[in-house]
């Protein structure tokens, strides 16, 4: 498949996680577990009893930074060892790490449509695992795992530990008490709109946070149930919902209260099991498809290695305050920020004049911020502003054009070639990577040859 031949394409080449992650920029190095943690294994998952191959990745042990490249390398190339299937399931064992590294991790995951998987307990029975450890003192999900686990679609399993995030040991030694104050707020309030955005009852995000680093809140099967935890999220629920039909609330009264003790009651319960199954059977289908598609969609997104985005990968490790900015750097900033408040008033042509003069002041770094800025909700605007980009010479911002002609507006292969075409002559060598790997080309085949009167090789595209 055209995301495995990106993979051998670039074999002397490390990937970074991109757009979608800036959430995830500049901040302090943080911590959401105790440090004397085994480093994370991500490996193809195998049953715990037969040692056989599941359709999964397994994450155990400390979650660190780059974890979330590793996680990416093991899911590009499963298709490729697996008769072309994309993953299904992240199996997720770990006492805890890195809280960014685990709120990027959760973000891939959600963002690929996969199900995590934690271990599942009841009372004081043993510890349910299916999956294949290293070290059986990795089977639980607890502090930053957390943060990862909530980025699955579904979910599944209940042995999860809480306590709220903390600003690393390494660092408090280097902060006055103002500062420590401010970053531990900040890593706070970014974690709670985290944990919103992955759509997490305030129940658990009010656990998350009572409890200090010392402590922990173990979730029990009860909350997985009533908080809605252990299932499916309820954006991708309603897709469900919309293409498979559940059974009504008349039908779970019926099913709850029926016995089964006579013919009657036996032939009810048989054709309310038989509606379940088939929604179960269909639910999985319809999952299995978005994942499909989300793989599809999102691999040559997050499979870019500019240096930009490397230098924002490499600020994710620098511990303590950020420094000052420069006058130059303040005075993009207020420009930019003046220009996302009049957006949120609905005036685009205020925005669009202070976007402008902030990229008069900070360059063609500025115009592709505003792009990735507009990514997602505007494809159109993000368009106009890597146009701009582009036009200046910028071949990353070429490239992007190119995969969003593919992805982002409907597919319109000449148009992406185009730019495709134009990032290589200028240098990008993720362009060159993309178009030599055949990727390109099996999204969008060449059109059967064309007399010369009809080729249209002096279109423009548009």
């Amino acid at each position: 498949m055209y995301w495995s031949r990106i993979v051998l394409a670039r074999t002397k080449r490390r990937l970074s996680i991109v757009q979608g992650l800036r959430l995830l920029i500049g901040v302090l190095l943080v911590g959401l577990g105790p440090v004397s943690l085994s480093a994370a294994t991500i490996k193809t998952a195998r049953d715990a009893q037969t040692h056989e191959v599941l359709l999964g990745v397994t994450v155990e042990g400390e979650i660190e930074r780059g974890d979330t490249v590793k996680l990416l390398d093991e899911l590009m190339t499963f298709d490729v060892t697996h008769d072309r299937e994309v993953a299904r399931l992240v199996f997720l064992r770990s006492k805890g790490g890195d809280v960014e590294e685990a709120m990027k991790m959760g973000t891939l995951i959600r963002r690929l449509r996969l199900v995590t998987q934690a271990p599942t307990k009841f009372d004081d029975k043993p510890i349910l695992s299916e999956v294949l450890l290293t070290d059986k003192d990795n089977d639980i999900c607890a502090s930053a795992c957390f943060l990862a686990y909530v980025g699955g679609v579904e979910r599944d399993g209940n042995f999860l530990a809480l306590h709220r995030p903390y600003v690393s040991k390494e660092a408090v030694g280097k902060l006055s008490d103002v500062e420590y104050e401010a970053a531990e707020k900040d890593i706070m309030t970014r974690v709670r709109e985290y944990l919103r955005g992955m759509e997490i009852d305030q129940f658990f995000i009010d656990k998350v946070m009572s409890n200090s680093s010392q402590d922990s809140y173990v979730v029990t099967m009860t909350d997985t149930d009533t908080y809605h935890l252990d299932a499916i999220v309820p954006s991708m629920e309603e897709i469900v919902l919309a293409k498979c039909d559940d059974l009504t609330a008349q039908e779970k009264r019926i099913s709850d209260s029926t016995s089964g003790a006579t013919p009657e009651g036996r032939r009810v319960r048989a054709r309310i099991l038989a509606k379940m199954k088939t929604f179960h059977e269909c639910k999985l289908k319809v999952l299995d498809d978005i994942r499909r598609e989300a793989f599809k969609r999102e691999m040559a997104a997050l499979t870019a290695s500019t240096e930009s985005h490397k230098q924002e990968i490499d600020s994710l490790t620098v511990p303590g305050p950020k420094p000052p900015l420069t006058p130059a750097q303040a005075l993009v900033r207020g420009l930019v920020q003046k220009g996302i408040e009049a957006l949120a008033t609905g005036d685009k042509a205020e925005a669009s004049h202070w976007f402008h003069q902030a990229a008069e002041a900070g360059g063609v770094d500025v115009l592709k911020g505003i792009g990735r800025f507009y990514e997602g909700s505007d494809e159109m605007e993000a368009v106009r502003w890597y146009t701009e980009a582009a036009d200046r010479g910028d071949s990353e911002a070429m490239s992007v054009l190119g995969r969003m002609y593919i992805w982002g507006l409907g597919k319109n292969c000449v148009t992406a070639r185009y730019w495709y075409e134009k990032a290589v002559t200028a240098g990008d060598d993720d362009a060159k990577d993309f178009l030599q790997s055949g990727a390109f080309d099996e999204l969008c085949p060449r059109p059967a040859s064309r007399t010369p009167a009809s080729s249209g090789a002096n279109e423009t595209p548009h």
